[in-house]
């Protein structure tokens, strides 16, 4: 049913080709899986984006996913240490009351990479005309967990999945 939702979805849409961000783990894999299935592998544009909080383990298992099913791989790093220094350079330098730094998260320079990736594929998805996959599951929207490639989609295959749905169908289709 989801890779017939998506291939209507797709070409009801006017889209020939899909495009997602692949991290290595469980809810892209199974959307890449889904958009392989429904538009055929030579249609689906997988890419990576490691940063520098990324683990070689996830990108191997992108990789290998990526030739198991036979689609479009890409690797784009994630430089986002230039931006988070120039963004703490401009709150500094805008803030009158006093220093900043004392309270500052570092969480939030990880989240950047996240942000990136959404701004990435959606260029992707301008420039070449590959409709855009989001990989957010319901669990993550319950939860307000939105941190990888999520929010600025066409069309989300495993939205309406819980976590323990996404893993279910991975283990049957290993």
């Amino acid at each position: 049913v989801l890779v017939l939702c998506l291939r209507d979805y797709a070409q009801k849409s006017g889209f020939e080709q899909l495009v997602l961000a692949s991290s290595g783990g469980v809810d892209s894999a199974v959307v890449c899986k889904i958009a392989c299935d429904a538009l055929g592998p030579e249609n689906v544009h997988a890419i990576r984006m490691p940063s520098i909080y990324s683990s070689e383990h996830s990108r191997v298992d992108a990789i290998e996913l990526h030739e198991n099913l036979g689609c479009l791989d890409y690797e784009v790093q994630i430089e986002h240490q230039s931006i988070v220094d120039m963004l703490k350079a401009k709150y500094e330098a805008g803030n009158s009351m006093g220093s900043l730094t004392q309270s500052y998260n570092q969480v939030a320079d990880e989240n950047m990479q996240a942000r990136l990736r959404d701004l990435y594929v959606m260029h992707f998805s301008n420039a070449y005309g590959a409709m855009p996959l989001s990989t957010g599951n319901k669990t993550e929207s319950a939860c307000g967990y939105y941190t990888h490639f999520d929010m600025n989609f066409s069309f989300a295959p495993i939205k309406d999945l819980y976590k323990f749905q996404v893993n279910d169908i991975a283990r049957l289709h290993k």
